[in-house]
């Protein structure tokens, strides 16, 4: 396993993360460098989630072989991959609903595990956390983030960690009908 972190300085070559966004209408891919967090490669295509979620899966799988190999031709490699999902997500990374994409009991990360160590979160609190350290909370104790799209989502950020409740599920206020 590698040993780096995004906070290393010792001019090894940087951290380098695969970000997937699956949303209800898109999915929103990037190759980032830390610790700077610069956007190296940037993907998005439709979600079409009522393809069902094997087709999806694939999609996303595909993305993640495209920004490893973009990485590669860079002279990096890919140490990790962080997945944000428009479900319900326990602390262990475990979909727990199936309201958009139909990953319930699916075992996302061991699917691109073979591309890099996988971290599946909330998108939600993958996007507070990533206000915490890079955006408009960054130095901010406590903030509220709040996300429209496809539904409604906020996450409470204390102490510049998302809070995720008693169960895991904290996030969804609202969720419209798909009609993608």
């Amino acid at each position: 396993m590698n040993e780096r972190s995004p906070n290393d300085s010792n001019g090894a070559a940087p951290f380098c993360a695969i970000g997937i966004d699956v949303g209800g209408t898109k999915i929103a891919a990037g190759l980032v460098t830390f610790p700077d967090a610069t956007v190296r490669e940037r993907h998005e295509r439709p979600t079409q989630p009522k393809r069902g979620g094997a087709a999806l899966l694939d999609d996303v799988f595909g993305l993640a072989e495209d920004l490893a190999a973009q990485a590669r031709s860079l002279g990096l490699r890919a140490d990790a991959i962080g997945l944000g999902l428009c479900e319900l997500i326990d602390p262990q990374g475990e979909v727990m609903s199936a309201n958009c994409v139909a990953w319930k009991g699916v075992d996302v990360r061991e699917c691109l595990s073979s591309i890099a160590p996988t971290f599946v979160e909330a998108d939600v609190r993958a996007g507070a956390l990533s206000e915490a350290l890079f955006g408009a909370g960054r130095g901010r104790r406590t903030f509220l983030y709040v996300t429209v799209g496809t539904g409604i989502s906020c996450c409470l950020v204390i102490d510049g960690q998302p809070f995720a409740g008693a169960r895991g599920a904290t996030g969804t206020m609202a969720s419209s009908p798909l009609s993608v």
